[in-house]
């Protein structure tokens, strides 16, 4: 990780409520914050920033919550640790992420994703003006080799869909 680089979690909805608190079982966004807190201590410094990204609420928990949590449990320093609650999807993660960065003055990211997800991660958050490396999670190979085709065809449907939908965008501006 280059100095200025920030290491950012992506991340899925798999936090579970139970008690009246949140917590994690063996899944995606288990992996996707041990990654981000292993790659902090390997590529970070006392300058690095992880982006906890994400505002859905699972039993009334937000996902950003979860994660900063679990990151600092991991020992990732709380004062390292900015919460994004906002974002509802993959390009709302780029969009206030990237905010987030630019209000930091920080034009480059470690992407922390499961490795199905980081093509369509990569293109939103170039898309948003960040300078990407990404940072691959275990895809849990336990998975059945139906729900991987079916992840990885979802992923590309969408990653088609958005592409779609931005250029007729783009058109509909053009004089």
């Amino acid at each position: 990780m280059k100095d200025g680089q920030r290491a950012r979690s992506e991340l899925a909805p798999d936090a579970l409520s139970q008690s009246g608190r949140a917590e994690l079982r063996p899944c995606a966004l288990a992996r996707r914050i041990e990654a981000a807190a292993a790659f902090y201590w390997r590529a970070g410094n006392e300058r690095t920033l992880v982006i906890a990204s994400g505002g859905r609420r699972w039993g009334g928990v937000v996902e950003a919550d979860v994660m900063a949590r679990e990151l600092a449990r991991q020992g990732v320093p709380a004062n390292a640790i900015l919460r994004e609650r906002c974002s509802l999807s993959t390009r709302d993660n780029a969009h206030f992420a990237g905010e987030i960065l630019a209000r930091h003055g920080i034009g480059a990211a470690a992407i922390v994703t499961c490795a199905w997800h980081l093509p369509r991660a990569l293109l939103h958050f170039r898309h948003a003006g960040v300078e990407v490396q990404p940072v691959p999670t275990l895809d849990g190979d336990r998975a059945l080799w139906s729900l991987r085709l079916w992840r990885w065809s979802r992923e590309r449907l969408l990653m088609w869909t958005e592409s779609k939908v931005a250029a007729l965008r783009w058109r509909a501006r053009q004089p």
